[in-house]
């Protein structure tokens, strides 16, 4: 390949409006998110569940994708890891169902 060649394919690329870059982005929307454990609470229709977040926050969690592929059994009393957008704290995405310890074994 020469330099014309890749400095067309360069130009075409930014013509139509995709970012160059060698590097993928680890968040491609580009929202932070905060990150909470809590309890679940309750469950809802359609894979939703009301979350007792440790800070004591009531919020609705939403399955993540990859539990519902999984098919992870989410019930109440599960504690949970919840990831809450900056923008709207009152709603969350649940990416992970935490063990629960077994309080016989202490």
């Amino acid at each position: 390949m020469t330099s014309t060649t890749t400095a067309t394919q360069i130009h075409v690329l930014t013509a139509t409006g995709f970012p160059v870059s060698t590097k993928a982005k680890a968040n491609p929307t580009g929202e932070q998110k905060w990150t909470h454990e809590g309890s679940v609470t309750e469950s809802l229709p359609n894979g939703m569940f009301r979350v007792r977040l440790d800070n004591e926050d009531l919020i609705i969690g939403y399955i993540s994708g990859k539990i519902r592929k999984n098919f992870v059994r989410i019930l109440p009393g599960d504690r949970v890891k919840v990831e809450v957008s900056r923008y709207d704290s009152s709603r969350g995405r649940i990416v992970y169902r935490l063990r629960n310890r077994d309080p016989t074994s202490e």
